[in-house]
């Protein structure tokens, strides 16, 4: 009787770990998917992406500066095939960011869809309707997964090192019309507040406060970054705008890591 109870235990832990290992392994195909189709479109839909920000001297000249309509941005014609929702594309340089930004009617959409609109991980970047999808607000916010490969904003975590946040400093977001490049200020831990929501998009005393308080919750908690120069600074001019990009902490559900960034430069064509 013993070892048939042992027999049938050790049927029913293969069975469980079985089931436990199929899961994993379509899981992963998944992802597997879902990244595929990413890099596609990387391939696929940049047009000749403008990089003159870095490329471009002082001395240039201004005809140089703005003619650039025939190196610009990405086919968001060619994006939209694959899905209607993209507006915008983001690179973090020295990151694995390199993904086209979505909104959706339904606000956080794509936290549980990806870009097919198949429920599941990893999901895709987004905003939610009250952001321009023009980033012309004060505050705009993007949010992604904190996915462990480090795929979709996972990686944002890095910017805890002091060395990857001051060697990893520019956001570039393409929309049809522009190349919005941001200088990252700060990368701290902050509640799960819905931003947007309790600050504001567009409201200057709103935008105000959310800075001051990621300075002050940035300045006690170990490993988070201020950029000096920026952390020295009053209140920001007036139409000063700021990208925040959001994702998880794990084993917190009351928090959310931001890296936030200031537009620095635009390239309008």
């Amino acid at each position: 009787m013993k070892k048939r109870v042992q027999k049938v235990c050790a049927a029913v832990t293969a069975l469980i770990s079985a089931t436990v290992l199929t899961a994993a392994a379509v899981y992963v195909v998944r992802l597997d998917r879902q990244e595929a189709r990413f890099s596609c479109l990387r391939e696929t839909a940049a047009a000749g992406r403008y990089e003159g920000f870095a490329a471009e001297s002082e001395e240039a000249e201004p005809e140089a500066q703005e003619n650039v309509s025939d190196k610009a941005g990405y086919d968001f014609a060619k994006l939209r095939e694959t899905n209607d929702d993209i507006y915008a594309w983001i690179t973090v340089p020295g990151t694995q960011i390199d993904y086209p930004v979505l909104q959706n009617d339904t606000d956080d959409y794509y936290l549980e869809r990806n870009l097919d609109h198949t429920k599941g991980y990893p999901g895709c970047i987004y905003s939610n309707s009250c952001n321009s999808r023009e980033f012309t607000d004060l505050l705009t916010v993007l949010y992604g997964h904190n996915m462990k490969n480090g795929s979709m904003f996972g990686c944002l975590h890095d910017y805890k090192e002091a060395d990857f946040f001051r060697q990893n400093s520019e956001i570039l977001v393409y929309t049809e019309t522009q190349c919005l490049k941001y200088e990252i200020v700060a990368a701290a831990e902050f509640s799960d507040l819905y931003l947007t929501d309790y600050y504001g998009v567009d409201d200057e005393n709103g935008r105000n406060a959310f800075l001051s308080e990621l300075k002050q919750n940035a300045a006690g908690q170990t490993g988070s970054r201020l950029k000096d120069t920026w952390a020295d600074e009053n209140m920001p001019g007036d139409s000063e705008r700021y990208l925040i990009l959001s994702t998880c902490v794990d084993g917190h559900d009351e928090l959310r890591y931001l890296v936030t960034g200031r537009l620095v430069e635009e390239i309008t064509w």
